[in-house]
């Protein structure tokens, strides 16, 4: 278990590491930028979307 958490703590750094995110708003071709901070508003990305019959919509 120990070689796994390390890979995953190497491999999938901090997202504070990162620094700011660049991107637009959903309604809008507006720019907007998201620091790492728990007072900026949640945003993610959607690279999925299927249709499951008995679940319905799941997206990833």
């Amino acid at each position: 278990m120990k070689p796994l958490m390390d890979s995953i703590v190497a491999l999938c750094p901090s997202p504070v590491g990162r620094g700011v995110a660049y991107g637009h708003l959903p309604d809008s071709e507006e720019k907007a930028e998201r620091r790492p901070d728990e007072s900026e508003p949640f945003s993610a990305l959607v690279f999925k979307t299927m249709a499951d019959p008995y679940v319905g919509k799941i997206t990833m």
